[in-house]
């Protein structure tokens, strides 16, 4: 008897079978589409809240998840005037959809953070853009 075929076909791994790109999803940081991103804007006409420092821990087609440094102008007196609130947050990213540019991207970000922020919440949940300022 021989048995090589079936042996081969027991072999195949299932990274070996087709499975959909994690690169071909992004999010729009003011004036690009970035995959994993280390920095990211949410507030592009000024800056009012950075994202930095993210380390992903996991970034797939449906949901990205990490940790990063939120800084928030609280805008008091005035956002001209106002004091940095930094805090450590937990970030995901999900609601996928196709941009005009026809890329896919994240239109959504949950954000846990580790102390209040200027607006009195710790668990915020924001609409993203889907396109980039042009």
């Amino acid at each position: 008897m021989t048995f090589g075929a079936i042996s081969a076909c027991a072999q195949t791994s299932p990274q070996d079978q087709s499975q959909p790109e994690n690169d071909d999803i992004y999010v729009v940081n003011c004036v690009t589409f970035e995959q994993k991103p280390t920095d990211l804007v949410l507030y592009c006409a000024d800056a009012g809240q950075i994202l930095s420092q993210i380390k992903w821990s996991s970034w797939e087609n449906d949901k990205a998840v990490g940790s990063g440094v939120s800084t928030t102008n609280d805008c008091e007196p005035n956002c001209a005037a106002g004091t940095d609130v930094v805090s450590n947050v937990e970030i995901t990213l999900t609601k996928p959809v196709t941009s005009s540019d026809g890329k896919r991207v994240f239109s959504q970000i949950e954000m846990q953070y580790e102390k209040p922020q200027p607006s009195g919440v710790m668990d915020e949940v924001l609409d993203l853009p889907t396109d980039i300022l042009r």
